[in-house]
């Protein structure tokens, strides 16, 4: 018995005789009629019983169309995923991601590639920076997203991996309240805050980013150094410190929404750079097709200029 055979039977089934269910397969009734014959000697027993309005299926034919609609379907769905694999539509990519990233372009994108392909299923962790390249380096994650100061600075450090930059994040100092009096919403100095303690997130080996962008900048203007300065996991880390009055932080501009009520975010009067948001990569390692659809949507879709992986 071999999937052709079901096939020719539950087609006489469905159809409700050989002469239908015939022309519907575009095959000669007597071919058919030999093919039901065949698997009925197979099998050791009658299935069908034709009568002049049909035919009536036996109680075992009943038994060989019901595992006959099971087993074919389950092929059409297997080869469906097949074909879904190799064309991307189908399988499971994981992420490692700045919250930074989570809030501001994580929810389109992910909208966007499950109205694109339902099938593809996403696992999304935030670590910090240095196990997300970790976790590329050893394929526990397929694509990374990393805060930094400059990608030519990474990919020297990291020749092994790749880099592409996907978008450019302004940046805000976020205030508490009690900080903030009526009417001061424009942009505001680092020498007006450098009296206040400062969180930011602490210096990782191998991965420039926020901390020494803003040491660059006290070297050069000594005078907007904070006089305490603590060091936190991510910026994330520091928004509750700063809503609870201990001091200030830079935050991203997109955070503000998420945070209304609770911070008072200033823009920044000195000449700051924004934070510059990269995607990582393997490119000695095999990327399924799912994973390479996800990282050219990811660049093509935050940054015309990059340059998808081939």
């Amino acid at each position: 018995m071999d999937s052709r055979q079901l096939q020719h039977f539950r087609a006489i089934v469905e159809h409700g005789s050989f002469t239908a269910a015939a022309e519907a397969l575009l095959m000669a009734q007597p071919s058919l009629s030999t093919a039901v014959k065949n698997l009925e000697k197979e099998l050791g027993a009658q299935l069908l019983i034709r009568t002049r309005s049909g035919v009536v299926l036996t109680e075992s034919g009943q038994e060989v169309y019901r595992l006959a609609v099971q087993v074919l379907d389950q092929m059409e769905y297997a080869a469906a995923r097949v074909r879904g694999f190799s064309a991307g539509d189908v399988g499971r990519v994981v992420m490692n991601v700045a919250p930074t990233f989570n809030w501001e372009f994580l929810p389109q994108l992910v909208r966007q590639l499950k109205a694109e392909s339902p099938g593809v299923d996403f696992i999304l962790e935030d670590p910090d920076p240095a196990t997300t390249l970790t976790h590329i380096r050893e394929g526990q994650a397929d694509i990374g997203i990393l805060p930094t100061d400059g990608v030519e600075a990474l990919r020297a450090i990291n020749p092994d991996l790749s880099f592409e930059v996907v978008s450019r994040v302004d940046l805000m100092l976020a205030l508490p309240l009690d900080e903030t009096r009526p009417g001061d919403e424009g942009e505001i100095q680092f020498a007006e805050v450098a009296h206040l303690d400062w969180f930011i997130p602490r210096i990782r080996q191998g991965i420039p980013g926020l901390p020494e962008m803003l040491e660059a900048h006290w070297r050069h203007h000594p005078e907007t150094r904070p006089k305490r300065i603590h060091h936190v996991a991510t910026i994330q880390t520091a928004l509750p410190l700063v809503a609870g009055g201990a001091g200030v932080t830079l935050a991203p501009r997109s955070l503000g929404n998420l945070t209304h009520g609770m911070l008072s975010y200033r823009g920044i009067k000195d000449e700051f750079p924004p934070l510059t948001l990269v995607a990582v990569w393997h490119p000695g390692r095999y990327q399924t097709p799912v994973v390479t659809r996800v990282l050219k949507k990811i660049l093509t879709t935050t940054t015309p200029t990059a340059q998808p992986p081939e």
